[in-house]
């Protein structure tokens, strides 16, 4: 087939929707996927990043599925750490690690098997982590999603925390009146 006759897709972002979504054109079709991305790097929100020696996940949220299928998909990507990374062992923190990585080339049924990577001496790997997602606000942490626990109130105070209570509460008053339609 001709170039100019050959079927596109414009995908907007490199994040992991666009990034699957040209794969599996790619995979599975005889379409081309043109990905256009606003910023220098692939990975959209999901991505990691390295400042001044450390690794920082982007977003407020964490790569995961229950599907085993999903999950199967996007470690023949990137394949799931082999072996603790230097954080882990240096916080003694046990996380579940791989013992095999199942591959699979593109518009290629074939599968096989290697040894999965050190994040130490490779930089594409999945990382398994804890999430951790906290708010800053007035130079304290607080939990995310907010609860309402005793951390939460020693960090605001006991004015502020009725304040926000009194706010909730006056707010959400009206929330059990009928509409009422005037003519």
């Amino acid at each position: 087939m001709s170039n100019h006759k050959q079927k596109k897709a414009i995908i907007f972002g490199a994040g992991p929707a666009g990034l699957t979504s040209a794969y599996e054109l790619l995979d599975k079709t005889d379409i081309v996927p043109i990905v256009y991305e606003m910023t220098n790097d692939i990975g959209g929100i999901s991505k990691t990043v390295k400042y001044k020696g450390n690794r920082i996940d982007i977003g407020g949220h964490r790569f995961f599925s229950k599907s085993r299928r999903i999950m199967d998909w996007w470690c023949n990507i990137l394949p799931l750490q082999g072996a603790p990374a230097k954080d882990d062992r240096i916080l003694k923190r046990v996380i579940p690690v791989s013992h095999e990585v199942k591959r699979k080339i593109i518009k290629n049924g074939n599968i096989w098997t290697e040894p999965p990577p050190d994040p130490e001496k490779e930089h594409k790997v999945l990382l398994h982590r804890n999430r951790l997602s906290r708010i800053f606000y007035l130079r304290k942490f607080y939990d995310y999603p907010i609860s309402l626990k005793l951390q939460t109130i020693k960090n605001l105070g006991l004015r502020k925390t009725l304040k926000i209570g009194y706010s909730f509460c006056n707010t959400n008053k009206g929330s059990n009146r009928p509409n009422t339609t005037f003519t």
